[in-house]
Parts: structure tokens; C-alpha cells; sequence
């Protein structure tokens, strides 16, 4: 089956980093994520989420051979995984946003309430 891997946070991040961008030299992801975590580009090659281009200009699924020239850059299904994931949180977030907006203005909306029958009461007591 293809895509058999688990894609956690720090390959989504390497995958974040990729989208967008042609192609990306592997020396360049290991400096940005460091050197334990840049070999998580491999795991995206072997499921299929990017491809590598080697110095002499061709390009393989094969991981092995990567080395500081080669350059990374995802493929469709990557880039789709990408836009999905971005989509999801989106929809997951939007709905607690909103939330959190109404229950602020209920709140505003509940003291303003009680200082305006408080100043009402106060004026009724200067009388």
C-alpha cells in the first residue's frame, strides 16, 4: 500500500517548509531542522509524498543516495496532504473562534447591563 508512513509534527513541519518552494537542498532542511530531524525527508520519499533530484539532475525515489546537492521538493500528493491538513484546522478552529467571540461579547454585554442598572439605582438615591 502506498503512504505508509506516520506523519507527525516534525515531518509536517519539513513538509510546511517544502510547500511552496521548487526545490530545496537537503543541506539547507538540515540546517533549518537539524540533522536527526532531516533524515525524516527520507520517510517522505519512501511514502511517496517527495521526490529528490540528485546532482546530475535526475530524479529518484531512491533515498539512499541523498547528500548535501541533492535537492527535495514534494509532489502532488505532498502538496495535497499539506493543503488538506491546513483545511482541517481551519474548520476545526473556526467553529471555537467563534465561541470564544460570543461569549466576549455576552460578557460585555452582561456588565454593561449591570453598571447601567447600577447608575439608574444610584441616581434614583441622590433624589
Amino acid at each position: 500500500m502506498m503512504n505508509e508512513i506516520v506523519i507527525d509534527n516534525k515531518t509536517y513541519k519539513i513538509m510546511k517548509y517544502l510547500y511552496g518552494k521548487r526545490e530545496v537542498s537537503y543541506h539547507d532542511i538540515e540546517k533549518k531542522f537539524g540533522e536527526d530531524d532531516a533524515t525524516l525527508v527520507c520517510e517522505l520519499i519512501r511514502g511517496k509524498y517527495a521526490t529528490h533530484r540528485s546532482p546530475d539532475g535526475t530524479l529518484s525515489q531512491n533515498y539512499f543516495f541523498l547528500g548535501y546537492e541533492s535537492k527535495i521538493s514534494l509532489l502532488a500528493s505532498g502538496n495535497k496532504y499539506v493543503e488538506d491538513r491546513r483545511t482541517s484546522n481551519a474548520i476545526r478552529i473556526t467553529p471555537i473562534f467563534v465561541s470564544i467571540v460570543s461569549v466576549i461579547v455576552s460578557i460585555i454585554g452582561l456588565v454593561i447591563s449591570i453598571t447601567s442598572s447600577n447608575s439608574e439605582v444610584f441616581v434614583h438615591l441622590l433624589k
